[in-house]
C-alpha cells in the first residue's frame, strides 16, 4: 500500500532543503579557502618569476657586455694583424724596390765603367795618332823617345783604367754593402716592431682580460648582494603573506565552526520536529492500515492476445471499476487505479470535522507489439473487468 502525506512531503523536502544548503554552504567556504591559496600560491609564483626575471636579464646584459667587448678586441686584434700584414707586403715591396734600384745602379755602374774605359782608350787612339803624326817628320830622331812616351802613356792607360776599375769596384762593393746593411736595418727594425707589436698586443689583451675578470667579479658579487636581498626580501613578503593567511584562516575556521554549530542546533530542532510529526503521521498509519480502503496494496491485472488485439483483464468489484483507467504508449500498457473518499464529522459543540483520503496504484505491461490506445474499448462481465486493445 502506498500512502502519500503532504506533511511527511513537506519535512522531508525541508530537510533535504537544509542539508543542501548546509552542503552549499560548507562547499562555498572550502572554494573560498581554495580561492585563497590559489591566489596566495599565483602570487608567489609571480614573484619567484620576477626575480628570477631580473636574475636572467642581468646575467644576459653581462654576457652581453663582455661578447661586446670580446668582439671589440677581437675586431681590433683583426686590425692589427690586416695592418701587420700591410706593413710586411710594404716591407716585401720596398726589399724588392731596393734589390731592383741596386741592380740598377750596378748596371748603371757597370756601363759607366765601360763607356769611361772606351772613352779613355779612345783618347789613348787619339793620343797616338798625334804622336805618330808628330813623330812621322821626326821618327829616326825620336823613335827611342816616342817608344818610351808610347809605353809610359800606355802604362798610365792602364793605371788609369785599373784605377777606374778599382775605384768603380769599391763603389759597387759599397753600394752593395750599404743597401745590405739597410736591408738588415731594415729587417731588424721590421721584427723588433713586429715583436713590440705583438708584445703590446698581448699586453693589451692580458689586461683587458684582467679588467674583464674584474669587472665580472664585481658584478658578480653585486649581482649576488642583489639577489640575496631580493630574495631576503621575497622571504620576508611570503613570511608576512603567510602569516596573514594563517591568521585570517583560523578567524575563518572559527566563523565557519560557529555557523557550522548553528546550522547544527538549527537542523536538531527542525530533525526532533520532523521526528516528532513523524512519529504521529506514522501512529496514524498503523491506525489507518486496519482500514478496509487501504487493504488493496498491488494491481494483478491479466494479459492476453490474439491476432489482432490484447486484452486485459482485472478483477474488481463493480463499485470500483470506474476507479480504473489504462492509457498505452509504443510496447508499454500502463494500468491505473485511483479512489478517494472524504468523512465529515460533527462533534459536540457544532464543529465540523472533514476528512479526505486518496490511494493511487499503477503497474506497467510491455508487450511484444505497439498498441493503439485511442481504440480502447471496455467490458465489464461477472466481477471481470475487460479491456480492448487493438495492435497497431
Amino acid at each position: 500500500m502506498k500512502v502519500n502525506s503532504p506533511q511527511i512531503d513537506e519535512n522531508r523536502q525541508a530537510i533535504n532543503k537544509l542539508l543542501q544548503k548546509q552542503r552549499n554552504e560548507i562547499a562555498l567556504r572550502e572554494t573560498e579557502l581554495d580561492n585563497i591559496q590559489k591566489i596566495y600560491k599565483k602570487k608567489e609564483d609571480q614573484e619567484r618569476l620576477v626575480g628570477e626575471k631580473k636574475l636572467l636579464d642581468i646575467h644576459d646584459r653581462n654576457n652581453k657586455e663582455f661578447l661586446e667587448a670580446n668582439k671589440s678586441k677581437e675586431e681590433k686584434l683583426a686590425q692589427i694583424k690586416e695592418q701587420f700584414s700591410d706593413t710586411q707586403q710594404k716591407l716585401s715591396l720596398h726589399e724588392s724596390e731596393l734589390k731592383k734600384g741596386h741592380e740598377n745602379r750596378i748596371m748603371n755602374a757597370r756601363d759607366n765603367h765601360n763607356m769611361q774605359a772606351q772613352r779613355i782608350f779612345e783618347d789613348a787612339q787619339e793620343q797616338l795618332k798625334d804622336i805618330n803624326l808628330t813623330t812621322n817628320s821626326k821618327i829616326k830622331d825620336v823613335n827611342a823617345k816616342t817608344d818610351l812616351e808610347l809605353t809610359r802613356i800606355k802604362h798610365k792607360s792602364q793605371l788609369a783604367i785599373d784605377k777606374a776599375a778599382h775605384e768603380n769596384s769599391l763603389r759597387v762593393t759599397q753600394e752593395q754593402n750599404g743597401q745590405a746593411d739597410a736591408l738588415k736595418v731594415a729587417q731588424k727594425q721590421f721584427y723588433a716592431t713586429q715583436q713590440r707589436q705583438e708584445m703590446e698586443h698581448k699586453n693589451a689583451l692580458a689586461e683587458q682580460h684582467l679588467k674583464n675578470n674584474g669587472e665580472f667579479q664585481t658584478r658578480e658579487r653585486i649581482h649576488k648582494d642583489r639577489t640575496d636581498a631580493t630574495e631576503k626580501h621575497y622571504n620576508e613578503l611570503i613570511k608576512g603573506e603567510k602569516s596573514s593567511f594563517e591568521m585570517k584562516y583560523q578567524r575563518m575556521v572559527k566563523e565557519h565552526q560557529s555557523v557550522l554549530d548553528r546550522l547544527q542546533s538549527t537542523f536538531k530542532e527542525r530533525l526532533d520536529k520532523i521526528t516528532s510529526s513523524f512519529k504521529s503521521e506514522h501512529a496514524a498509519k498503523s491506525a489507518r492500515s486496519e482500514d478496509e480502503f487501504y487493504s488493496l496494496h498491488t494491481l494483478s491485472p491479466k494479459v492476453r492476445e490474439d491476432e489482432k488485439f490484447y486484452y486485459v483483464d482485472i478483477e474488481t468489484p463493480p463499485h470500483e471499476k470506474e476507479n480504473y483507467h489504462i492509457t498505452a504508449h509504443g510496447r508499454k500498457i500502463k494500468v491505473q487505479f485511483n479512489r478517494r473518499s472524504e468523512e465529515r464529522l460533527d462533534g459536540k459543540n457544532g464543529e465540523v470535522q472533514t476528512s479526505k483520503r486518496s490511494e493511487t496504484l499503477s503497474k506497467e505491461i510491455n508487450v511484444a507489439h505497439i498498441v493503439d490506445d485511442k481504440k480502447v474499448k471496455v467490458a465489464y462481465e461477472e466481477g471481470v473487468l475487460s479491456y480492448r486493445l487493438p495492435k497497431a
